[in-house]
Order: structure tokens, then sequence, then C-alpha cells
């Protein structure tokens, strides 16, 4: 999340560390609610128990001992994008209200709320596309009968994206993981049977 924060902020000076700081924060919640999101709706429709893990990029929520059918599993995937999105727009509405009375004491409080109504926008964006292992691609692989068409089909749209987003964003950081996928994806392709 610094990484990805030191693009908002300038963390070379003290203002700067203290909104990149707030970024990660952020990041930490959003993040932590789309998990909950997946974990709460398992949880709801398919029993079980669900564990949340934070780790170097994201969060995973594991499910042990749920019976999921295919499509409370794609209920429950989806769950954490649409987490993201309801956090997206109460913030969005929550900004809003505050924009005509924002004064000194409440501009860091107001920061946050921007860095968190960006990352839950983009991170459902970025999550519901049909790569895996992204939630996007859960699903997809959810309703496509073959993994090594789903291993395909992630493979190559990894690489289209990894693409795109080097010529539009000019960044290295998403073309890298999405080039990452596209491996983990083209291996997964060339040892599935079907």
């Amino acid at each position: 999340m610094a990484l990805i924060g030191s693009a908002y902020t300038d963390p070379r000076t003290g203002e700067g560390l203290f909104h990149l700081a707030l970024f990660v924060i952020a990041g930490f919640v959003t993040l932590l609610i789309h998990e909950l999101g997946h974990a709460l709706v398992g949880r709801k429709l398919a029993g079980g128990e669900h564990i949340i893990s934070m780790q170097m990029l994201g969060g995973q929520t594991q499910s042990l001992h749920a019976r999921f059918t295919k499509w409370t599993r794609i209920a429950t995937v989806f769950a954490g994008p649409g987490a993201t999105i309801l956090l997206y727009i109460l913030v969005s509405a929550l900004i809003y209200v505050l924009a005509g009375s924002i004064n000194a004491n409440l501009v860091s409080f107001f920061i946050f709320l921007l860095f968190i109504q960006t990352l839950s926008f983009w991170w459902t964006i970025f999550n519901l596309l049909p790569i895996l292992p992204l939630d996007g691609g859960q699903i997809m692989a959810e309703l496509v009968k073959s993994p090594k068409k789903a291993y395909t089909v992630s493979y190559f749209l990894a690489l289209v994206v990894a693409g795109l987003t080097y010529f539009y964003f000019g960044s290295m950081f998403l073309p890298i993981f999405m080039c990452l996928f596209a491996y983990i994806n083209y291996q997964a392709a060339k040892n599935s049977p079907y």
C-alpha cells in the first residue's frame, strides 16, 4: 500500500508522510471490508468457518467446512466487491455532506475519506476483472466448465490489462502485477487436463 500511496503523496515531507500513513490505513480498511463481505455472506449462505488473512498485496478469506453450491459460491465471491462498492457509495455521500463544512480540523479526515473513496472504487473495478485469482476470475471459473479455458482467458486478459495500464498510466506497478497473473495462469492452463 505504501508503494501505491507514494504516487498520491510526497513521503519526503512530514505532511506527505502523514498522508501516506493515512493512505495505508485507508487501504487496510478497504481491504478488510472487502474480505468481511466475503466472510459474512459466505457464513450466511454456506455455513462453516471463514478466516480472513491480510497479506502483502491484499487479503484472502478461506472458507472451512462451508457447503457451497455454484450460486452460493458466486454470491460469496461477489460479496467482496459488493462490500467495497457499498463503502464507496457511503463514503461518497459522507464526502458530499462534509464538503461544505471543511475546516482546518477536518482536513486530514477529509483526505482519509477521499483515499477510502478512491481505493474502494478502484479495488472494486480491479477485483471484478475476469482474471484468476481475482474475484471476477473466480466467478468466471464457476461459470465456465473447463478450468483450462478459465486459465487461458485469464492469461490473455492479464496480458491485455498489463499492456493497457502501462500505456495509459505509464506506471510499472500494475503491469508487473498483471504479468505475474498471466504467468501463473499460463502455467495452470498448460497443466490443466481439460
